[in-house]
């Protein structure tokens, strides 16, 4: 996973959360994942769309397809 950086921290993160829980039931006494520091990354996360970037979906994908659907639906619960 070193070519997928935010990956890798995702997994460690979900691996973090199983120990606690473990942990939480007495199936074990330690995190071993809380000694591993995270990927640093570049990245700058999620960008929201544009009007412009809603637009230019809007016009590739037809109303019938599901990412459209998707994408109205999103709108309507928000």
């Amino acid at each position: 996973m070193l070519d997928r950086p935010e990956a890798a921290n995702g997994m460690q993160n979900v691996l973090r959360q199983v120990f606690e829980f473990v942990i939480d039931y007495g199936l074990h006494d330690r995190n071993p994942t809380r000694l591993v520091k995270n990927i640093k990354t570049n990245s700058a996360g999620h960008i929201a769309w544009s009007d412009e970037d809603i637009n230019a979906f809007i016009t590739v994908h037809s109303p019938s397809t599901t990412v459209y659907l998707a994408l109205k639906y999103a709108f309507e619960l928000c």
